[in-house]
């Protein structure tokens, strides 16, 4: 299978930003792929490019030491178990039906981690799949009876304990994990069995005369095969068949029918069938010892005081029966309860199982996250992973082998994940602007960290990137985590990502902060169709669940496979400092090769639009909430449309724009009169002059989208317009779905919206006015399909006589009543929403608006400024809400009436107050550095007194407040300066700082803040005495002194605690350092810890030390080496150990004892090698003059050169010598053993004459004395001697005396132990003498018959000598020539040849046999197959003899044979080929009864899963069959009664 493409990457400029840079990556075609990676093109010469370089080598804007997030468990295997086909014909694992009923039902409880693994409550330990199957053996979970039933259950599994509460936690366990679990499972069997009933329903209903006939004379049910065979018991009057089935789990459950007899009268009387499956199970000593043990011991116990007696004030918990004393129980209890109790223990089981299945996660550090990783690594790699890492696809090939593969069915792999850490919580791996950095990055100024934080490439700048080219998402109000603010995750090795594609098709971008690489797969937007296909394919139940949201399903469908099934899958490797763009549509998925951090956001360009618009409407189809709101998202762009923006958004909000005013026209037409603007309390809250943070939703908290109302139908957000009805006001319904809210009349119902036609309108004209008009014409033609908007004229001319009443009421004062005017405003609603021809009725419906205002708000006013208290009248902020002094302005400019002035006036010259009262309070505030403590509260209580609410009011009053928590924060932050607090509860320098900035623009007192500013410059004077002290490396003293000041700070400060840290550290280096110079150590650890050491700012001897030892461990490590490979010569030794020996004398360098003991050693090698080199020069010169040395002296001197590990000279050339001259005597060793090696046999054969005399010659080349040389040369002459005397007795073996010539030589032979080449001769010769010899007494007159083997031996020697008598040899061909040919007609009888169409040839019969036998008693040798056939064929008369009596017992009135008899009889004749009629009769009479016998039992089977649907009942079918049954035996006995006997 070819791999996965790969996906393109693209390089990008830092200031062009990450929506410029979907250029490049179409540049590339990514969006083809769905995905591409970007990388940046850094400038030597721009500072944010080096900041970029620097986060490229690992820096982050969190504490990695301090900053914690939640891990969760990933099960890898379980990855593939909903992915691993369950449709092939083999027992699906438990695990993967498990994992596949979890992901087809998300929302129940399962346990945390891999659902197959061993999970412990209170002590004991469960198995999930033990428990399943153990409940499952007893007829599941209502079948156990009680307590003392799941006590078994809990004990059968493992969980012992007498009187334990075990049984309870077995009972939780199964009820919380496995209860729908098997409730599926037992749906899917009873469809098996089914549709296997179905299969043979057809059958059963036939009549079948033949298996009842077969059954007669047969015990009844014994007609099956062994494994499938019926056993009938006869107990008193009851019949119980027992029919063993074979199940696929390898338990055997019995299927049972009982037909039971009224024993009052001698007539057939009816019969009563039940069908039941039951398990058999031995009870035997061990039941009956458990019962006795947990049986009631005299009173009980209580389980809290110990006590016994009292059993009237006894309680028993309902899970475990332990009882307990009511008055013992905290709290005490005095009468029983109603309903079921629960002890402690059992309580606290149930809150363990509660524990255990919701995966709530771990928290961890980064720090012990690192660690975990490396052990699941060693754990997974080898300890070789730590030192070497491991390789990418390695990493690749693990996972999905994992995933892919079902052989391995219990391995378990769980990994850790933090993922969806929230960034606004959490903090991010990007600088925020406004937000100060919690760790220092060294080598970073301010500047370029500000720069960056402000940079286009910063997540948390993407989703709401301005500009040309900008992303939309920064128009929505408040701000989704994870989509417009960054989510961080922590990932692991093989933790992984499941294939997904983004909300509402959004873009992705994701950064690799640091660690390993992560591996990414996608599957573009074009074959997103297949992939759905295939997820349906293989999991359809898991698919329908979640067919718009595959996201949620824990599975992986590997590359491999999909694109086996034509799905394009590409792949690429993001590694720190890249990021990775996802288009829309798109799937992906993503796992990571080791620990790494990644940041991820979405974004928006204008392009999306038409994607975002077609995944809300796919999220109406299947009834799914989206994240945002997409009218809002085109609404809010609408409202400032760029030229690059507007060709993209015109069809969206013409789109929205025509469906709005259709459809609300459609809705007042069919009968709604009500309508309501949708205000919120942000746009109340506008004006207050206060700048309010976005709020932060969670992309998963459902119920807190925007704070909108969703359709009940299909959960669309409810953004433009909505209906809801009086009957029920918490469903609210959107415009397509108004008939489906209720059943109430639509005159019930109102309209809610948030903006009018009109200003939707606005908003088409707006983005018209971007277009030039040679666009404007392009899209209206592309898109002519939008709807056209209609005016309902009916309603303009109500509207416009609503208009004409209210300017009728509306004239002159007095207003009209106020319940008259609201009545107008109710009026007015059926028209206010309405477009630009409506606005005389919004213009109208605004008059009326302000004249109840002046009836409501200004007449309360003036009775508040015409009363005793007057305007000065304190404000009670609990009571009504005060006018507005915009709404006060408003209404005075806006009359709904011509006023007189001496009415207006009261509220003119309070209006002027408030004006003025407004400025005073934003000069106040407007002071610097800080505005006055003083003037701010004295204006508050103004302000609270004064008869309106002016606009600063409330921002007055926030100011003053986070004043007064500010001096709370400062004086909490700096106790007095007599008695610090712990360290660990002083404030942080952060927060110190924090607080200052806080101070700006805030009433503070000039003291606390003089006091903050102190604070700060005593924690600067340290920094920048800290930063000029380490300048260098410092000594340790010089830096705990440094630390002892930073200690005494009324502040905690990170600098400090990182000093204490690296002290810390480099104490516990040094002794570490001191710890690891041990005799096995590695030098490349110490390497390792030596540049570890370097790194630390504080000085340590230690670090110089372990340099000198690393000089001296590396030259002992070359002695060492020198030693073992025997390499080096001795020049090279010699100097190394004089170097070691300086060390011995020298200060700095310190020498350990098996160092020592290593160069005292090798100078001893060095004296040896000395010696050798000596003696060896002196052999060397010898081997080329005639007193050669000999081959001993010359192996023990290279013996002892062996022993000395130098190079030393002449060695090669005396070791070759040496090896070519024993080489020669191991060859020549064979030739000079003599008669010992010519018994040796056909395994080691002799060698020849010519290998001894090739010896010979060779031996002329020898640089050494061998003395064998010699013996081997007197050898070789004496059988070349032998060899001329033999050739003459060969020409002469015919002669009288040849044969004892020859067989002398033959003797003589073996003294050589060597082949000459005229003994094989000589043999043939001796051997063709014998033959002729023993063939002679075979063909004499009256010779005794020989066997046919002899024959066969006599026939195969003729083919090997040579020479022999012609007479003789004819005379056996022709004997034999007669054998072998009845041997072969033998045979052809036996076991006949197919014929010519394929088919069996007829057997032989017994006749044919005979005949054959009397042929063979006339051949001219005894041959031992006629005995054997003479045995056969009287084996086969007495086996016909036997079958005819079983078969004819009933008729000849003798006792009938069982059924395994027959069985019996049939197996003694399947080897025998005879023609036999009776073995035909006996296998058609078994064959029927075992068909007739299943189908019985299938129809036994069927009746009890009530499936049976014939005319008749079963119980007249088996009447019948039973009337046959009688009616056969009568026939044959004419008794007219079956047997008494338990047979019949």
């Amino acid at each position: 299978m070819r791999a996965p493409s790969r996906a393109p990457c693209a390089s990008a400029r830092p200031e062009a930003g990450v929506v410029d840079a979907l250029d490049d990556l179409a540049a590339v075609d990514a969006r083809a792929c769905g995905i591409g990676k970007l990388t940046i093109a850094h400038d030597d010469d721009d500072d944010d490019a080096r900041g970029l370089r620097h986060r490229d080598r690992g820096a982050f804007a969190l504490d990695l030491r301090a900053w914690s997030f939640t891990a969760r468990t990933q099960p890898v295997r379980a990855l593939g178990a909903c992915a691993r086909d369950a449709s092939v014909d083999m027992r699906v694992p438990f695990r993967d039906e498990y994992e596949r009923h979890r992901a087809s039902r998300p929302d129940e409880r399962a346990p945390r981690g891999a659902s197959w693994r061993i999970h412990r409550v209170r002590g004991w330990r469960f198995d999930l799949r033990a428990l399943y199957e153990e409940v499952k053996r007893r007829g599941g979970a209502d079948a156990i009876d009680g307590n003392q039933g799941w006590r078994e259950v809990a004990e059968a599994i493992g969980a012992h304990g007498r009187g334990c509460a075990a049984g309870h936690a077995a009972r939780a366990l199964h009820g919380a994990w496995l209860e729908a679990f098997a409730r599926d499972a037992k749906r899917r069997e009873d469809a098996v069995k089914s549709a296997q009933f179905d299969a043979v329903k057809g059958e059963i209903e036939q009549d079948d005369a033949l298996a009842i006939d077969a059954l007669c004379g047969l015990e009844f049910g014994a007609s099956g095969a062994p494994e499938r065979r019926v056993k009938v018991e006869n107990v008193r009057n009851s019949c119980h068949i027992f029919f063993a089935r074979d199940r696929d789990d390898g338990e055997s459950h019995a299927f049972a029918a009982r037909a039971t007899r009224a024993r009052d009268d001698g007539r057939r009387d009816d019969v009563r069938l039940t069908f039941t499956a039951r398990v058999f199970a031995t009870q035997g000593l061990d039941l009956v010892a458990s019962q006795l043990a947990d049986a009631p011991e005299g009173d009980a116990d209580c389980d809290v005081c110990g006590a016994s007696g009292n059993e009237d004030a006894m309680i028993l918990c309902d899970g475990c029966d332990r009882g307990s004393h009511m008055y013992c129980l905290t709290p005490k209890m005095t009468e029983v309860p109603s309903g079921e109790w629960f002890c402690g223990r059992c309580e606290e089981i149930d809150a363990e199982v509660e524990r255990l299945s919701a995966d709530e996660g771990t928290q961890f550090t980064l720090g012990d996250f690192n660690e975990a990783c490396i052990e699941f690594d060693t754990a997974f790699f080898g300890e070789d992973a730590k030192r070497t890492g491991i390789d990418m696809q390695v990493i690749e090939e693990c996972f999905w082998r994992m995933v892919e593969d079902a052989s391995s069915v219990d391995d378990v792999c769980e990994v850790k994940c933090g993922t969806a850490i929230d960034t606004t919580k959490y903090g991010s791996g990007f600088p925020r602007h406004g937000e100060a950095l919690q760790v220092k990055i060294d080598g970073v100024s301010p500047e370029s960290i500000k720069r960056w934080s402000e940079s286009k490439w910063n997540l948390n700048n993407v989703a709401r990137a301005s500009g040309e080219k900008s992303s939309l998402l920064g128009a929505l109000k408040d701000d989704v985590a994870g989509v417009t603010t960054p989510f961080l995750e922590v990932g692991s090795t093989f933790s992984s990502t499941t294939w997904r594609r983004e909300e509402h098709n959004m873009y992705s971008i994701t950064y690799n902060h640091w660690g390993a690489a992560k591996l990414w797969y996608c599957v573009p937007a074009s074959a997103a169709d297949k992939l759905e296909e295939c997820f349906q394919k293989v999991m359809p139940d898991v698919y329908e669940a979640h067919v718009n949201d595959l996201g949620s399903v824990f599975t992986m469908l590997s590359p491999s496979f999909l694109m086996s099934a034509g799905v394009p899958v590409h792949t690429l490797e993001q590694f720190p400092g890249e990021y990775v763009v996802t288009y829309p549509g798109a799937y992906y998925a993503s796992f990571n090769c080791g620990l790494n951090c990644t940041e991820s956001v979405n974004f928006v360009p204008a392009d999306w639009l038409p994607e975002g618009s077609a995944s809300v409407e796919r999220n109406r189809s299947y009834a799914k909430r989206s994240l945002f709101s997409h009218d809002e998202l085109v609404c809010r762009v609408a409202n400032n449309p760029s030229s690059s923006i507007a060709p993209h958004l015109w069809p969206e909000i013409a789109r929205l724009y025509a469906e709005e005013a259709n459809g609300r026209a459609e809705l007042f037409a069919s009968g709604v009169t009500r309508s309501a603007q949708m205000t919120s309390a942000d746009d109340d809250d506008d004006d207050d002059g206060c700048e309010k943070p976005r709020k932060v939703r969670s992309r998963f908290d459902d119920a807190s989208n925007s704070g909108s109302d969703e359709c009940v139908v299909c959960r669309h957000i409810l953004y433009s317009s909505g209906v809801g009805c009086s009957c029920d006001e918490t469903r609210k319904a959107c415009l397509r779905h108004v008939n489906d809210l209720c059943k109430c009349a639509m005159s019930k119902k109102t309209m809610f919206y948030r903006e009018t036609v009109a200003d939707l309108e606005s908003l088409v004209k707006k983005t018209e006015k971007a277009l030039s008009q040679k666009e404007l014409a392009s899209l209206k033609s592309k898109h002519s399909d939008l709807d056209s908007v209609t005016v309902n004229k009916n309603l303009v001319k109500k509207a416009q006589a609503w208009v004409k009443r209210v300017g009728e009421e509306l004239v002159k004062p007095p207003l009209p009543p106020l319940d008259k005017m609201r009545n107008l405003l109710a009026a007015g609603e059926e028209f206010i929403w309405g477009g630009a021809d409506m606005k005389a009725a919004r213009e109208a419906y605004t008059r009326v608006t302000n004249a109840v205002a002046w009836q409501t708000s200004l007449v309360a006013l003036k009775q508040r400024l015409g009363s005793s208290a007057g305007a000065e009248a304190a404000h009670d902020d609990a009571g009504e809400a005060r006018l507005r002094l915009n709404r006060l302005k408003e209404l005075l400019d806006n009359p709904p009436v011509p006023m007189p002035k001496a009415d207006t006036q009261p509220f003119r010259d309070l209006l002027a107050a408030g004006l003025k009262l407004e400025e005073r309070i934003k000069a106040a505030l407007a002071e610097v550095p800080n505005p006055s403590p003083r003037a701010c509260t004295t204006l508050q209580t103004e302000a609270n007194k004064f008869g309106v609410e002016v606009p600063s009011y409330k921002k007055l009053k926030d100011v003053i407040v986070r004043a007064g928590a500010w001096s709370t924060k400062v004086r909490g932050a700096l106790p007095g300066r007599r008695q610090l607090p712990p360290r660990e509860e002083l404030a942080n320098a952060r927060e110190i700082e924090a607080l200052y900035e806080e101070a700006h623009g805030l009433p503070v007192q000039q003291s606390e803040l003089l006091t903050l500013r102190k604070s700060l410059e005593e924690l600067n004077f340290w920094r920048a005495k800290s930063e000029s002290l380490f300048v260098a490396k410092v000594d340790v003293e010089e830096a705990e002194a440094l630390l002892k000041e930073g200690m005494a700070l009324s502040t905690k400060l990170d600098e400090v605690d990182r000093l204490a840290d690296q002290i810390k550290a480099v104490k516990v280096w040094a002794d570490h350092a001191r710890a690891s110079d041990y005799p096995g150590a590695r030098v490349t650890d110490l390497h390792m810890l030596l540049v570890e050491g370097e790194k630390f700012s504080v000085r340590v001897d230690e670090v110089e030390w372990l340099r000198n030892r690393i000089v001296v461990r590396e030259l002992a490590e070359k002695l060492k080496d020198m030693v073992s490979s025997k390499k080096y010569p001795l020049a090279e030794v010699e100097a190394a150990v004089r170097a070691g020996n300086e060390f011995l004398d020298s200060e700095d360098k310190e020498v350990a004892p098996d160092e020592e003991a290593l160069l005292a050693q090798c100078e001893s090698h060095i004296n040896a090698a000395k010696k050798w080199n000596e003696r060896a020069a002196v052999m060397l010169k010898s081997l080329d003059s005639k007193d050669r040395p000999s081959l001993e002296d010359a192996a023990s001197l290279i013996r002892e050169g062996s022993s000395i590990p130098i190079f030393l000279n002449g060695f090669d050339v005396l070791s070759e010598a040496v090896n070519v001259a024993k080489s020669w005597l191991d060859r020549a060793q064979p030739c000079l053993k003599g008669k010992q090696l010519t018994r040796r046999g056909v395994s080691n054969p002799i060698p020849p004459l010519s290998e001894a005399q090739e010896l010979m010659k060779e031996s002329s080349n020898l640089k050494l004395f061998v003395k064998e040389v010699e013996a081997l040369e007197e050898r070789v002459e004496a059988a070349e001697e032998w060899d001329v005397d033999a050739k003459d007795a060969i020409e002469r073996w015919r002669e009288d005396g040849a044969e004892v010539t020859l067989t002398e030589l033959e003797l003589s032979h073996e003294d050589f132990g060597l082949e000459l080449p005229a003994m094989e001769t000589v043999r043939i010769r001796l051997k063709s003498l014998k033959w002729e010899e023993r063939v002679a007494k075979i063909i004499a007159p009256k010779a005794k018959l020989v066997e046919d083997t002899v024959l066969d031996e006599l026939r195969e020697e003729i083919d090997v000598l040579q020479d022999l008598k012609e007479d003789l040899v004819a005379e056996i061909m022709k004997r034999y020539t007669i054998v072998d040919e009845w041997r072969k007609k033998a045979d052809r009888l036996l076991d006949p040849p197919l014929l010519e169409d394929g088919r069996l040839a007829p057997s032989a019969s017994p006749e044919e046999i005979d005949a054959l036998i009397a042929e063979g008693k006339a051949l001219p040798a005894d041959v031992s197959k006629v005995e054997d056939l003479e045995a056969s064929l009287a084996d086969h008369a007495q086996w016909v003899d036997t079958v005819r009596k079983c078969l004819n017992s009933v008729a000849e009135g003798r006792s009938r044979p069982s059924i395994d008899e027959l069985y019996d009889l049939l197996a003694e004749v399947e080897d025998l080929t005879f023609k036999c009629s009776e073995r035909q009769a006996l296998t058609n009479a078994c064959n029927a009864a075992t068909a007739w016998t299943e189908r019985l039992n299938a129809l036994l089977w069927a009746n009890d899963q009530g499936e049976v649907k014939q005319e008749k009942t079963l119980i007249e079918m088996l009447s019948n069959v039973l009337d046959s049954i009688k009616a056969g035996v009568e026939d044959i006995t004419g008794t007219g009664e079956p047997p008494e006997t338990e047979e019949g």
